[in-house]
């Protein structure tokens, strides 16, 4: 997590994608490790400044007039 909430680093379990960057999009929803839905708040797993959670992403993936791009529209909080 980036130190101002709005992008993460992502390595994916056994992928190829080591350390892409997503945008975050702002008071998404999310679920906490005990299955607790939350909204209107970041997601307590995603501090700013934080690094190495395990978490699962819904990743929205589209194309604009800039190309491709993917965002993080909701965080569901492993640990």
């Amino acid at each position: 997590m980036n130190s101002d909430g709005t992008a993460i680093g992502f390595t994916a379990d056994g992928g190829d994608r080591d350390g892409e960057g997503l945008a975050l999009v702002a008071d998404i929803p999310w679920t906490d490790a005990a299955g607790e839905d939350h909204g209107g708040v970041r997601p307590s797993c995603l501090a700013p400044g934080s690094f190495g959670q395990r978490v699962e992403l819904g990743i929205l993936e589209f194309s604009n007039n800039h190309g491709p791009s993917k965002v993080v529209v909701w965080v569901h909080c492993l640990a």
